[in-house]
């Protein structure tokens, strides 16, 4: 569904026909108004407070025959992430939900098969837009309001994503206001590799290359 501001959205479901729908991971979504979106999905019933499925990230195609094409820049699953098949069309649902029908890769099968996707829009919160990529495109980075997600590959190969929430009651001590990471997943030595973006001031702007933790990054779309 085309937004003309970022969103983050909830699966609710996914369903491989002729199999009934199901919800086997937490995945949460942050897409910006020109396309460009992070995607982590993390098994719901593993142990800790993380084990990853999916992570990706990349840029949506608006097709002419009203559907979508999300083209994967980075993909956990595979080093050709380009070669990714990932389509689909969406129609809203009585209850606000959003029903995507497409075709993609079942890893169960390891072949490309009809699915059919619920999705639900969460509240964005207060707080600005800001989605980055590194220059050599190896760590993808999004906040939208209250949300944020990150993921990437790691010099040794290894795959990492995580997400975090800004609520109530997640300072220190349970008081006040913080940030909370409910997902986290290959990062070194969990929750305290977790590097949050930092506020966007005058050098965030679209199109800029800023230096950060060491790093170059490109901003690929940044708001108010």
């Amino acid at each position: 569904m085309p937004h003309t501001s970022a969103s983050v959205s909830e699966r609710r479901s996914i369903r491989w026909p002729p199999a009934p729908a199901s919800e086997p991971t937490d995945t949460l979504v942050l897409s910006g108004a020109t396309g460009v979106f992070v995607d982590v999905r993390f098994l719901k019933d593993a142990p800790g407070e993380g084990v990853l499925d999916w992570a990706f990230a990349g840029v949506k195609e608006e097709l002419r025959d009203g559907g979508v094409r999300f083209v994967h820049h980075i993909d956990s699953r595979t080093l050709d992430a380009r070669s990714v098949v990932d389509a689909g069309y969406n129609t809203p649902l009585p209850d606000g939900d959003t029903l995507e029908v497409g075709e993609m890769v079942n890893p169960a099968t390891g072949r490309v098969a009809p699915y059919e996707e619920v999705w639900r829009e969460r509240p964005t919160g207060s707080g600005g837009v800001l989605f980055v990529a590194n220059a050599a495109r190896t760590t993808w980075r999004a906040r939208v309001g209250a949300w944020e997600v990150a993921l990437g590959r790691g010099e040794d190969g290894g795959f990492w994503a995580w997400y975090a929430e800004w609520i109530d009651g997640a300072g220190n001590g349970g008081g006040g206001l913080g940030w909370r990471v409910p997902r986290c997943a290959g990062v070194r030595e969990g929750r305290a590799g977790v590097v949050l973006l930092p506020l966007a001031d005058g050098r965030w702007v679209n199109g800029a290359r800023v230096s950060w933790q060491g790093e170059e990054w490109d901003v690929l779309e940044v708001s108010e």
